[in-house]
């Protein structure tokens, strides 16, 4: 029985370490769809200023 609930806890911990490093990765990947954005605002900002200034 000791043995069941030991691989049933180890199963248990992977599965959480799994969803953690899901959420991680879902997290990395709309911060960097937002850093994305941003950049692309920064540099039309930075090309139609002059642009309108001429």
């Amino acid at each position: 029985k000791l043995n069941v609930a030991l691989l049933a806890n180890r199963c248990s911990i992977a599965q959480l370490l799994l969803h953690l490093k899901e959420d991680n990765l879902q997290q990395e990947f709309l911060l960097h769809l937002q850093w994305e954005e941003r950049l692309n605002s920064w540099r039309s900002i930075r090309i139609s200023g002059p642009v309108e200034r001429f």
